[in-house]
C-alpha cells in the first residue's frame, strides 16, 4: 500500500530531480519547463502528471507538507525504476559511495514518522541504513548520538536491527546512548540483556547488567524481550534446579503464544542464550516441540529468515550431542550466503564450526575452521568456539 505522502531527505530529492532531468534531456531552470516535462513524463509512463505538481516538486511553487508519493512513483517509473522503493534503493547505493551524503541518510531516518508495522516504506529505509552501518562500522562510531532520541531510530534502527556483531567496534557506546535516551521503559531491559549476551560472546561477561531485571511481569514484555530476559537468567543461573525451572517457565510462555505471529521472536532469542549456556538438549526439545510441527510457516517466517536460523541452531545442537548425520542433513539445506538475518555473523560462525565438527573431509574441515576463526577475529566473539 502506498501512502499519500512521505518525508524524504533533501539529498533524495536532489537525486530524483537529477535523474528526471537526465531522462528527459531537459534542464529544469524555469517553472515553464515543467510543462514540457509533464508532457514527456505522461507520454512515457502512460499516467498523467500535472505540471503544477512538477513545479511544486522542483521548488518553483511553495509546497506545503511532504512530497506526494504518487508524483514520486510516476517520476521513478519514468526514470526506469519500479517505483519509489526502487528509486530509494538506487539512492542508497549512490550515497554509500559518497561519504558526504551519509548524514543526509541519517536525516531521512530521523524524519520518518513512526507508523504501523505493515507500512513497509519506513522499514526499508531503516533496513538500508542499518545495512550501511553494518558494512561501514566507522560510520557507526560517527553516528550522531542525539539521533537515538528519535522514536523511529530507536524502534527500527536499534531494536529491529541490533548490531551485536559490532559490540567491540563502537556499538556498545551507541547502545548505552540509546539506553539513556529511549522513550520507553523497556529500553534498559533490551540494552542490558543484549550486552549480557555479547559479554558471553566476547568473554567479557558483566553480571551486574541483569541487576534489577527480574522475571516478574516478563509476560507483559514484547516476545523478543521475553526471550532475552528468560534466556539471560538461564545463562546466569548457577544452580541447575533454578536453571531448569526457568527453562520450563519459558516453555509455558511459548506454549501460550505458539499460534501467534510473534511466537518465533521469543523462540529465536531464547535459542541465543540456551546455546551459550550449552543447553543443546533443550534447543533440540524446543525445536521439536514448537518449530518442527509448524507445517505452514507463521506469517513472515520465511521472508524474515527465521527458519534458516532455527535450522542452524538445531543442526549445531544435534552435532554437539553426537548426531552428526542429523546435523549434516539440516545444513545441506542451507547456503552460508543466505544467513544474513539481523546482520549476525554469529549464525555464520555456528554454521562453519558445526560443519568443521561433522565433516570427514579434512580439507573441508580445515577450510570451515579458518572461516570460523576469521569471523571470530572480526567480531571478537571467541566465546562462540566450543
Amino acid at each position: 500500500m502506498v501512502h499519500k505522502s512521505t518525508i524524504v531527505s533533501m539529498g533524495f530529492m536532489s537525486f530524483l530531480k537529477k535523474k528526471v532531468e537526465q531522462m528527459a534531456s531537459i534542464s529544469i531552470a524555469k517553472g515553464n519547463h515543467c510543462k514540457e516535462l509533464s508532457k514527456k513524463v505522461s507520454l512515457a509512463v502512460g499516467e498523467k502528471i500535472s505540471y503544477q505538481s512538477l513545479r511544486r516538486l522542483f521548488g518553483f511553487v511553495e509546497q506545503e507538507g511532504a512530497p506526494n508519493l504518487q508524483t514520486i512513483n510516476i517520476l521513478a517509473r519514468f526514470c526506469g525504476y519500479e517505483g519509489f522503493e526502487g528509486l530509494m534503493f538506487a539512492y542508497f547505493e549512490t550515497a554509500r559511495d559518497v561519504p558526504g551524503d551519509i548524514p543526509d541518510i541519517y536525516q531521512m531516518v530521523f524524519n520518518i514518522s513512526f507508523r504501523p508495522e505493515e507500512d513497509s516504506n519506513y522499514h526499508y529505509v531503516c533496513l538500508n541504513v542499518a545495512q550501511y552501518l553494518y558494512d561501514n562500522p566507522d560510520q557507526l562510531k560517527a553516528f550522531p548520538k542525539g539521533y537515538v532520541q528519535n522514536e523511529s531510530v530507536q524502534r527500527l534502527l536499534i531494536e529491529r536491527f541490533p548490531f551485536i556483531d559490532l559490540i567491540e567496534q563502537g556499538y556498545k557506546s551507541f547502545l548505552e546512548a540509546y539506553r539513556q535516551n529511549a522513550i520507553h521503559k523497556d529500553a534498559q531491559v533490551f540494552a542490558n540483556t543484549l550486552l549480557y549476551l555479547a559479554g558471553h560472546y566476547t568473554g567479557k561477561v558483566e553480571p551486574d547488567l541483569l541487576q534489577g531485571i527480574g522475571i516478574t511481569g516478563v509476560a507483559k514484555l514484547h516476545p523478543f524481550l521475553q526471550g532475552r530476559v528468560m534466556g539471560s537468567h538461564i545463562l546466569k543461573a548457577e544452580d541447575e534446579t533454578r536453571r531448569e525451572k526457568l527453562y520450563r517457565d519459558s516453555l509455558d510462555m511459548l506454549e501460550k503464544m505458539k499460534d501467534e505471529d510473534t511466537f518465533p521472536h521469543m523462540t529465536l532469542t531464547l535459542f541465543d542464550y540456551l546455546y551459550m549456556a550449552r543447553k543443546f538438549e533443550w534447543i533440540i526439545q524446543c525445536y521439536k516441540r514448537f518449530v518442527a510441527p509448524v507445517k505452514k510457516p507463521v506469517k513472515g517466517w520465511v521472508q524474515m529468515g527465521y527458519m534458516e536460523v532455527f535450522e542452524i541452531y538445531y543442526a549445531a545442537a544435534l552435532a554437539r550431542t553426537g548426531d552428526s548425520t542429523g546435523a549434516g542433513h539440516r545444513l545441506k539445506k542451507l547456503k552460508t550466503q543466505d544467513i544474513a538475518f539481523f546482520f549476525r555473523n554469529t549464525y555464520s560462525i555456528l554454521y562453519y564450526t558445526t560443519m568443521a565438527l561433522i565433516t570427514a573431509d579434512q580439507e573441508k574441515k580445515d577450510g570451515c575452521r579458518r572461516e570460523a576463526e576469521r569471523l571470530m577475529e572480526e567480531t571478537k566473539f571467541k566465546g562462540l568456539d566450543f
